[in-house]
């Protein structure tokens, strides 16, 4: 089941890391609130957040990471075979064909399996770290447009103008907030 995707809420901006971590400790007991919280580096609250919402990202690259290796090491054993045994099984130098001459393959077959899980390392962390979509619609809030709240610490609550959400928005005590609707902009 793909996931819903966020189009307008609240944009929540607070004045220190301790603020935003006292707000991301009243959010983790919500259910059925979607929220992300941005801050300028990795502190308390980041890590609070993402360990409630299951997106450690060094958990899911080693996945990666193994996976690329086994690609990687098949690649070149692959290439290998084909190369060895199908395509011209020419004896050259008086070096014999097959796996007689194993102690030749080793050094391929590791380079695969190490460029193999480098990729596929890299690409499972820029998966996981979930980077911000510049499209995103809490781009569109006047928060990120000027120098005010620049550098600031923030949560963005998925949520209408009435009802739980802004309710909820208003009991996490931010320095300024800002609703942001599904077509862009302030509302």
């Amino acid at each position: 089941m793909k996931k819903r995707r966020i189009t307008s809420g609240w944009v929540l901006s607070f004045r220190s890391e301790e603020d935003l971590y006292q707000a991301v400790k009243k959010l983790v007991k919500e259910e059925g609130v979607h929220w992300e919280v941005c801050a300028p580096y990795p502190c308390a609250a980041v890590r609070l957040a993402n360990r409630h919402a299951g997106r450690a990202v060094g958990a899911g690259v080693r996945l990666w990471a193994v996976a690329g290796a086994l690609c990687g090491f098949l690649a070149v054993a692959l290439w290998l075979y084909w190369t060895q045994f199908r395509a011209d099984p020419l004896v050259t130098q008086g070096r014999v064909q097959g796996w007689d001459n194993w102690p030749a393959y080793v050094p391929p077959l590791f380079e695969g399996t190490l460029l193999g899980a480098g990729l596929l390392t890299a690409a499972g962390f820029l998966k996981g770290a979930v980077l911000p979509r510049w499209n995103d619609w809490a781009f569109e809030c006047d928060f990120f447009r000027t120098d005010e709240h620049g550098d600031g610490y923030f949560i963005l609550l998925e949520g209408g103008r009435e009802g739980a959400s802004a309710a909820l928005a208003a009991s996490l005590l931010p320095e300024a907030s800002e609703h942001v609707h599904a077509e862009g902009g302030p509302s």
